[in-house]
């Protein structure tokens, strides 16, 4: 209902009169979505294979090769055992959605794509809830040296912060923080985007995943004009917010947090070390067996691991009490 009239003057808006109508826009109201990152620091390196057939797949891994120390004239000793570990990849979860296609509704409808919306809304809903899933297992699948209190492989004296006992940080913190996780990877021999020294991309770029207070944070430090970068991919695509060092930073709303403590555990790693592969992804329509139309319905089947986990790590943060930044000049 529009205006309302006085006393003794008719009402227009709506019944009995129905002389000035209510409208509909033509469309749907815009929805936002929680942004997935998932798809930007996992690799799909083993997909192709476990989409032909089975249930979990076998990577095997390089065994070590003792040295020894020579000296002329000794008897050299040499190593028998060369058995070759294995790590899996297991396609151990799924994830579906369905909603019937009510031809009456299909009819008498403005909205003809109304069928469309619904299938799109449902597969964004299904990467949110993926993620969210991938975001609470991942963190304990983190290397000891990339995690707790005393994490580096090398020194045990660098400190990520543990459940119930997360690293309080401010604004000037954040930069040490994150060069602290490329810290953990180096003490593992891994050099973030280098192999061989070479740069080789995407493979080995490092990430940190983290909530949105840190990079507020980001934003007052000190140091920021020196050393952030943006980065070169689309943030609205993939959520990246810039670089530090060699840190590609991803914000996510999907990370475990904790109500309790105020923690949040971000992730952190190499792509290579952490792997996603999508074996059946498949929307379909079929008939509906209780009433008339159709059935649209989806379903996703996948898994994840972190198959090299010195390359993956974990820190418990919590934001601290921050005064605003005193205005320079």
């Amino acid at each position: 209902m529009g205006l309302t009239p006085i006393a003794g003057m008719p009402n227009y808006s709506g019944a009995p009169t129905y002389l000035i109508p209510a409208r509909f826009w033509p469309e749907f109201l815009h929805k936002y979505y929680l942004m997935t990152t998932f798809r930007e620091i996992a690799n799909t390196d083993f997909e192709e294979t476990i989409k032909g057939f089975g249930d979990v797949l076998h990577v095997r891994k390089v065994p070590d090769i003792n040295t020894f120390v020579f000296n002329p004239g000794m008897m050299l000793p040499t190593q028998t055992n060369m058995a070759a570990s294995a790590v899996d990849l297991t396609i151990d979860h799924g994830r579906g959605w369905r909603f019937p296609m009510d031809p009456v509704l299909l009819k008498q409808t403005d909205l003809k794509n109304v069928f469309d919306k619904w299938a799109y809304d449902a597969a964004r809903q299904v990467d949110i809830a993926v993620e969210t899933e991938m975001y609470a297992a991942l963190p304990s699948l983190a290397d000891s040296t990339n995690a707790g209190n005393t994490a580096g492989a090398k020194t045990g004296d660098l400190v990520l912060g543990a459940a119930g006992s997360g690293i309080t940080l401010q604004p000037d913190d954040i930069v040490p923080w994150l060069i602290t996780m490329e810290r953990c990877l180096f003490q593992n021999n891994i050099i973030a985007g280098k192999e061989d020294g070479k740069v080789t991309g995407q493979d080995s770029k490092m990430f940190a995943v983290v909530p949105d207070f840190v990079y507020a944070y980001l934003m007052q430090a000190k140091l920021m004009q020196a050393i952030y970068t943006g980065d070169p991919e689309s943030p609205l695509r993939t959520n990246a917010v810039g670089t530090v060092g060699p840190v590609t930073i991803y914000r996510s709303n999907n990370l475990s947090y904790s109500a309790t403590t105020k923690e949040t555990a971000v992730i952190f790693g190499v792509k290579r070390a952490l792997s996603f592969a999508l074996q059946l992804d498949i929307v379909e329509t079929k008939p509906n067996p209780t009433y008339y139309g159709d059935i649209m319905q989806g379903l996703v089947v996948y898994g994840y691991n972190v198959m090299i986990p010195t390359g993956f790590g974990v820190s418990y943060v919590k934001a601290g009490s921050v005064t605003a930044p005193v205005a320079e000049g």
